[in-house]
């Protein structure tokens, strides 16, 4: 499970590498176990990286922003994406333009997420390798029975 960054700096390209480092490693050394990869927030951002690498069975990615671009516009959380991210970071948006996506992806976002707008899913184009769930009044995080709702989705795409 992915969430907070993990390398200071450089963001969105220093995080993913050190991943990405990490995960082929793990692979080869254990070649035959299939990996579902599961992130939250930033670490769903940097999961939907990984739709271009052919390490994952599949990626679940929770309030995960696809278009940096958006963000940096509409997201409330644009000042924090300025400072950190990189300009060379990749975003899914970039991947599916460029047809890299080989991983099936599924997002879950809330409808009422300030952080990460739904509006972005939008914007991508239609592809079979992914799916978006948007939860009607939901928000970036959530608790209680709608925190058990979005566990209970989670688990159905296990």
């Amino acid at each position: 499970m992915l969430n907070y960054p993990i390398v200071y700096g450089n963001g969105g390209i220093s995080d993913y590498q050190f991943l990405k480092e990490y995960f082929w490693e793990y692979k080869r050394q254990n070649p035959n176990t299939e990996m579902v990869l599961l992130g939250e927030s930033y670490g769903g951002y940097l999961a939907s990286l990984f739709a271009a690498e052919y390490i994952f069975r599949k990626i679940i990615a929770i309030s995960a922003f696809t278009s940096i671009a958006y963000q940096e516009l509409f997201s409330s959380e644009r000042s924090w994406l300025k400072d950190y991210l990189s300009e060379n970071a990749l975003d899914f948006y970039t991947l599916c333009r460029d047809n890299k996506v080989n991983t099936r992806t599924i997002f879950i976002n809330g409808s009422r997420d300030s952080r990460v707008p739904y509006q972005q899913f939008l914007a991508l184009p239609f592809m079979k390798k992914f799916k978006v769930n948007i939860l009607p009044g939901f928000t970036h995080r959530e608790s209680g029975t709608r925190l058990e709702y979005v566990v209970s989705l989670i688990k159905q795409e296990l």
